[in-house]
């Protein structure tokens, strides 16, 4: 980590400089010390991310055989990826959507262990959980009176 941050210091010594991402080519402009020294890591994560929102609007609208097909993104926050989808295939949907975040990320940080968590809600809440019927399928998470 000393290299890293001497090289990172040295870079803005003058002021601020153009961040070039090993891995994607992505330049980030008007880079300091704090963030040059993370845009190595989380942007790293932000690539492999994006990438994945990539890959799933792909199967969402052009990948017919997907369980992802016909289902549209309306949220992409952080590393949550918020679809809509017919609920008499949500369980296939939610499935399949977690399965390429990972492996697009696996990409991208193919060192780091990877999960991911999936719900399904009829309306979007920061707190809802994974929750399965009793034939182990994912089902719709329902708030309680503490969660409104």
């Amino acid at each position: 980590m000393h290299r890293y941050f001497a090289e990172i210091g040295d870079k803005c010594s003058t002021g601020t400089f153009n961040y070039t991402h090993f891995k994607s080519g992505r330049i980030r402009g008007d880079v300091g010390f704090c963030d040059g020294c993370n845009n190595g890591f989380q942007g790293l994560t932000a690539d492999g991310a994006r990438n994945a929102h990539f890959n799933v609007m792909a199967e969402c609208y052009g990948v017919p055989d997907s369980p992802l097909y016909g289902c549209r993104p309306v949220l992409f926050v952080h590393d949550e990826i918020i679809i809509e989808a017919p609920a008499y295939r949500a369980h296939e949907a939610v499935l399949r959507l977690r399965e390429l975040m990972l492996e697009t990320m696996a990409k991208w940080i193919p060192d780091v262990p990877l999960a991911g968590d999936v719900a399904l809600m009829r309306r979007w809440y920061k707190g809802a959980n994974e929750v399965r019927d009793a034939s182990g399928r994912i089902i719709p998470w329902e708030p309680t009176e503490k969660t409104t």
